[in-house]
C-alpha cells in the first residue's frame, strides 16, 4: 500500500504530466513485478495476491475519498489543483 498512497500523492501533487505519469505507473508497476516474482517462486499462492489487491484496491479508494485535492486560491478564482 506504500505504492498506492504514493501514487496517489504523485497524482494530486504534481503538475507535470510526464513526472505524474512517469511517477504512478513506476507506483503500479513495481508491486505487480514482484507479486509476479512471488507467484513464479511459488512464495503465494493466486488467491493471496488477489485477496491483497482487493484490500488495497478499497483501502485506497477510501483514502482517496478521505483526503480530497486541495483548492488553490489564485487572484482570480478557485480552482481545483488537480
Amino acid at each position: 500500500m506504500p505504492y498506492g498512497a504514493a501514487a496517489l500523492l504523485a497524482w494530486y501533487g504534481t503538475t507535470r504530466l510526464a513526472a505524474r505519469w512517469l511517477t504512478v505507473s513506476a507506483m503500479v508497476l513495481l508491486p505487480a513485478a514482484v507479486a509476479a516474482a512471488r507467484l513464479y517462486r511459488g512464495g503465494h499462492h493466486p488467491t493471496d495476491i488477489a485477496g491483497s489487491v482487493l484490500l488495497a484496491v478499497l483501502w485506497l479508494a477510501c483514502t482517496r475519498r478521505i483526503v480530497k485535492p486541495v483548492t488553490v486560491r489564485t487572484g482570480r478564482s478557485e480552482t481545483l489543483h488537480d
